[in-house]
């Protein structure tokens, strides 16, 4: 709804013109076709994209409902979206909310539901180019409460079960309970007052 083609099929229109019309100058054929033939291919990715967005189960916005609402304790809200500008938007009691105007721990929570969200989805789709290596440090500080403790330890369940070979999270935290989220050989733990580098 928010992604327009508007600009990729104009560019496509205006290099098909270029390529039909006999040029008052040279010009070089073989790079037109190229051109056009990589921006028919971007048009197509686009459209692949906005309909696997468009669909009810599929879209960016289920997934950052279903990652950020309910894994981090956002329950309060109903729903999340994405305008056109790529916006986020959390709706509660059917009155939105821009990301700003979130509580401090609120914004962690949908900061790190969004990452992991997209993340999954460059997973699934195969056409981002996110490294896929989160860093937390001190995620568990004064913002969180338990909801977002056992949100953010099923979350790293989720994704050593599920994303274990496509995702790495580092997580520096003095929070022993995270712990036993993945593997025992992946849990560097070190004794009180030990650091780590």
């Amino acid at each position: 709804a928010g992604i327009s083609l508007q600009p990729v099929i104009a560019e496509i229109e205006q290099l098909e013109k270029a390529a039909v019309a006999p040029p008052p100058v040279a010009v070089d054929v073989l790079a037109t076709v190229t051109e056009m033939t990589a921006l028919n291919v971007r048009k197509a990715a686009i459209e692949a994209e906005m309909k696997a967005l468009a669909t009810p189960s599929g879209g960016i916005d289920a997934k950052l409902a279903d990652m950020e609402l309910k894994a981090f304790g956002l329950l309060h809200y109903e729903k999340v979206s994405i305008d056109g500008d790529f916006r986020i938007h959390f709706t509660k009691h059917e009155q939105d909310f821009k990301f700003d105007e979130l509580s401090p721990g609120e914004q962690l929570r949908a900061k790190l539901g969004l990452y992991i969200a997209l993340i999954d989805m460059d997973v699934q789709f195969q056409n981002g180019r996110h490294p896929r290596f989160i860093m937390l440090d001190s995620p568990a500080g004064e913002e969180a409460d338990q909801a977002f403790l056992d949100g953010l330890k099923d979350t790293l369940t989720y994704i050593e079960s599920a994303l274990g070979s496509e995702l790495q999270v580092f997580v520096g935290t003095a929070q022993r309970e995270l712990q036993t989220a993945v593997a025992p050989e992946k849990a560097a733990v070190r004794a009180r007052g030990e650091f780590f580098f």
